[in-house]
């Protein structure tokens, strides 16, 4: 059974990158609980744009990135950005 998603814009920072870009969660469904919830080891992003850590530059932008969890150190919703 397909189970639609709603696209959830983020902000997610790795030790080494800042990945910005669509992750797709159920509707009603909190960032924290999917990010707890589910046994999935990747995060599907679509329009995802990699950039350096140090200085901002793009490095990459891609309509699909598999993040593994173990690589975020901070998520958060793209509304609660102040850029």
């Amino acid at each position: 059974m397909r189970v639609d998603r709603e696209p959830f814009e983020i902000v997610i920072f790795t030790r080494m990158f800042k990945i910005t870009g669509l992750l797709h969660v159920l509707p009603q469904e909190r960032l924290t609980d999917f990010m707890s919830a589910s046994s999935e080891m990747f995060l599907p992003i679509t329009k995802a744009v990699v950039r350096n850590i140090e200085n901002n530059k793009i490095l990459a932008k891609t309509d699909f990135l598999n993040l593994n969890k173990n690589q975020v150190t901070i998520i958060y919703p793209a509304a609660d950005s102040e850029e």
